[in-house]
């Protein structure tokens, strides 16, 4: 008998959130979206990186500055950000571990420096606070996001800067953006857990309508294809709505681009927007086919330009080509999470 999504425990999935903060608004955010999660119970951790005073001055061409001040003006924004978070989470009864972590240690790569820490630790939950266009969007992008989210085994939730908590027990709309793969099961399967009491969950397939002079394959063409996996893509999404959160509203359906001027991303985040939902979910990894749309890049450049809370979650097979296993079926996926 499949097990229900527990609208009392929103946080069951996770037991482990590894919070990356820096002097930001952002970070703040973040901290107060985990907390409006329903996070009794679970065990957090809050890093902050002390980056090398020396490669800031010489990316920003700057001369003529004390490095140790600013070495020691670095530290003391770093610590003033962990101790502001920390109080945070204290303040819903959470005891929190916090450290400041040089990135000497870590060659100063930061998305390395995430990764090994959210794996030393054993994190099941990673929550970044971003700023979109500077600052922490490198958490989330580039050098640092990319790699993150592949180097991360566990769920990434980005909270945008401009995004202001107002939850009380959880998200109480979900919008899910699938594509079929086993990256959108699984994000699926993951994102349900957290639907709060009362919740509204809500999966869209996304069709590109998008006219490409460079297309090989004819706009009707690929459109056909685009609709027919994504009949398939939904009606598995209304079996595990069935299944598994018989008690909760759901619906899903079709989203589609604009013909001109528009891409995948920016339908997604435009429909989280519109819905408007308090939390968006995605794999971060699909398959290459005609809807493999949420491998990387779209995931990415959703990160980039989100105004919603963002879940970023793996493929159980994914992890498991990592530790050189076998892959894992979707029914395996499934019956994992049930056992959760």
């Amino acid at each position: 008998m499949n097990q229900q999504v527990s609208s009392n425990s929103p946080l069951a999935r996770f037991s482990r959130l590894l919070l990356c903060v820096d002097s930001s608004i952002a970070s703040i955010h973040a901290a107060t979206y985990a907390c409006q999660l329903g996070v009794t119970g679970i065990q957090v951790r809050v890093v902050s990186v002390l980056e090398n005073p020396r490669a800031i001055l010489s990316a920003h061409s700057a001369t003529g500055l004390n490095i140790a001040a600013f070495s020691d003006e670095l530290r003391e924004s770093a610590n003033v950000a962990l101790s502001d978070v920390r109080r945070i989470f204290e303040d819903h009864g959470l005891t929190v571990e916090a450290e400041l972590m040089d990135l000497a240690r870590y060659g100063g790569d930061v998305s390395h420096a995430l990764a090994s820490e959210a794996q030393r630790w054993n994190a099941d939950l990673v929550v970044l606070g971003t700023r979109q266009h500077h600052g922490l969007l490198r958490w989330v992008e580039g050098a640092v996001s990319g790699p993150v989210s592949k180097l991360v085994k566990c769920p990434v939730l980005v909270v945008p800067e401009s995004y202001e908590p107002q939850l009380q027990h959880g998200p109480t709309k979900i919008l899910f953006a699938i594509d079929g793969s086993p990256a959108s099961h699984q994000a699926l399967l993951t994102g349900m857990t957290l639907a709060a009491k009362g919740a509204h969950l809500r999966a869209l397939f996304v069709v590109d309508r998008t006219i490409s002079f460079t297309d090989l394959v004819p706009m009707d063409v690929r459109e056909a294809a685009l609709v027919d996996e994504g009949k398939r893509a939904l009606a598995t999404v209304a079996e595990v709505f069935t299944s598994l959160a018989p008690d909760i509203s759901t619906d899903s359906g079709f989203l589609h681009t604009k013909r001109s001027g528009d891409d995948v991303a920016h339908t997604i985040v435009r429909e989280a927007i519109r819905w408007p939902a308090d939390l968006l979910v995605m794999g971060t990894h699909g398959r290459r086919g005609v809807a493999g749309w949420v491998l990387g890049s779209v995931s990415n450049r959703v990160a980039r330009i989100t105004a919603t809370p963002l879940l970023l979650v793996r493929a159980a097979a994914d992890h498991a080509e990592n530790d050189g296993e076998k892959d894992t079926s979707t029914l395996e996926i499934r019956s994992l999470w049930n056992q959760s």
